[in-house]
C-alpha cells in the first residue's frame, strides 16, 4: 500500500507532467471557441502547409524529433512521403569541440479518416558521418562574411565530439560518429479540434505521437519507447499568406550514451523537451509556395557547454504542387544569424503523393 501511495506520490511531484500539461491546456484553451463559419469549407484555414523541416540542432539530431503535424498535414485518403536532408554541424569553445554531418532519412504513410482525424506510421533513420558540406560551409560563411569560428584550423570531413574539463583535459571523446546513427518507427493519430473561421480563430488540431527505437547509440537502452504531445494551428491570413505553428512535448526513453572507445565520462541527455514552430507560406502562385520556418529546441545535453542549450533554427524553402497528388518541396538551412548550437547549413527534399482524390 505504501509503495502505491508513494509512486502515486512521485507521478503528481513529476516534473513532466507540468510541461505536459502546458501544451494540452493551450489547445483546451481554445474548446470554447470551435464553432466555426459555417459558409467557409473545411480546409479554408489549411493553404499548402508548413516546412516538413525537423530540428538538426547538434544534440536534438541526436535524440527524436518530429516535424509539425497540424491541421492540413494529413488529408482524406492514403497518403505517402519520403525526404532526405543533410545538414553540417559544427561547435567550437573552450570545453569542447563538436564536427560532423547528419544525413536524415523519413520514410511514412497517413491515412485521414476525414479532414478531422487522421492517423501516421514513419519510419526515421539519422546517419552520422565527416560531410561534404564542409566546404560548402566555408565557402557560404566566406560569401557573407560571417565568423569561421576556427573551422579553417582544423582537417575536414572529421566526425568527432570532443569534451574538455577546465583544466583543458579531455574527458569525453569519439571519433567514430556512425555509433550514434538511430533509427524508430513512430505512430501518429491526429484530431482537429477545429477548422476555424474566417476571422480571427484558426484550425486548432491536437497530435500525439508514439515512437519505437529499433537502433540507438550504445548506452542506457532500457526504454526504447519515445512520445510527442502535440498543439498545432493553421491560420488563412488572406488569399496568398498563411500561418503556422505548433508547439510540442516530448518525453525520451535513452538518456544516457557512452559509445564504445570514447573516455569514462558518458554523455547525459534530457529527460524530455518542449519544441516550438512558427512558419508561414505564401502561396504566390497556383501551384509554388515560398516558405519559411523558424524551430526552436531545449537543450538536449546535461552541463554540456552550448549543446546544453537550445536550438534556434531558420529554414527557408519552396513548395511545387507538381500535380493534384503530388508535391515536391526542398528547403534550405542556414545559420546566417550565428547560433552556437544550430546547424551550420543543410538542405532538405521531400516528395509526397496522396492517393485520394
Amino acid at each position: 500500500m505504501k509503495g502505491c501511495q508513494a509512486a502515486r506520490s512521485a507521478m503528481i511531484m513529476s516534473p513532466k507532467l507540468p510541461r505536459v500539461f502546458l501544451v494540452t491546456l493551450l489547445a483546451l484553451l481554445f474548446l470554447p471557441a470551435v464553432s466555426q463559419a459555417a459558409d467557409i469549407p473545411n480546409d479554408y484555414n489549411f493553404g499548402p502547409g508548413p516546412s516538413t523541416a525537423r530540428s538538426q540542432g547538434p544534440a536534438q539530431s541526436l535524440r527524436m524529433t518530429t516535424a509539425a503535424i497540424v491541421p492540413g498535414t494529413i488529408k482524406p485518403g492514403f497518403s505517402f512521403m519520403t525526404g532526405i536532408s543533410e545538414s553540417s554541424i559544427w561547435g567550437l569553445t573552450d570545453d569542447m569541440n563538436i564536427d560532423f554531418a547528419v544525413r536524415d532519412i523519413r520514410l511514412g504513410g497517413t491515412y485521414g479518416v476525414n479532414e478531422r482525424l487522421g492517423f501516421g506510421i514513419f519510419f526515421d533513420h539519422r546517419h552520422y558521418y565527416g560531410g561534404f558540406l564542409d566546404q560548402l560551409t566555408l565557402t557560404t560563411h566566406k560569401i557573407f562574411g560571417l565568423d569561421m569560428h576556427g573551422r579553417t584550423e582544423v582537417d575536414k570531413y572529421l566526425h568527432r565530439i570532443i569534451r574538455y574539463d577546465g583544466g583543458g583535459n579531455v574527458i569525453f571523446e569519439t571519433n567514430d560518429m556512425e555509433q550514434f546513427d538511430h533509427s524508430g518507427i513512430s505512430l501518429a493519430a491526429h484530431y482537429v479540434l477545429t477548422f476555424g473561421s474566417d476571422g480571427f480563430l484558426p484550425a486548432i488540431g491536437l497530435t500525439g505521437i508514439v515512437r519505437y527505437v529499433t537502433e540507438a547509440p550504445p548506452g542506457d537502452e532500457d526504454n526504447p519507447i519515445d512520445w510527442t504531445l502535440g498543439s498545432g494551428f493553421s491560420k488563412r491570413l488572406s488569399e496568398t499568406w498563411y500561418l503556422y505553428g505548433y508547439l510540442s512535448y516530448t518525453s525520451f526513453g535513452q538518456d544516457t550514451v557512452q559509445p564504445a572507445g570514447s573516455t569514462v565520462t558518458p554523455l547525459e541527455f534530457t529527460d524530455d523537451a518542449i519544441n516550438v514552430m512558427v512558419g508561414g507560406a505564401w502561396k504566390f502562385d497556383p501551384k509554388w509556395a515560398f516558405l519559411v520556418q523558424y524551430l526552436r529546441s531545449e537543450g538536449a545535453m546535461e552541463d554540456f557547454d552550448i549543446m546544453s542549450e537550445a536550438s534556434n533554427e531558420v529554414n527557408l524553402g519552396v513548395k511545387w504542387q507538381v500535380s493534384d497528388k503530388d508535391i515536391l518541396e526542398i528547403t534550405m538551412i542556414e545559420n546566417l544569424v550565428i547560433h552556437d548550437n544550430s546547424p551550420d547549413i543543410g538542405f532538405l527534399l521531400t516528395y509526397a503523393h496522396h492517393f485520394g482524390e
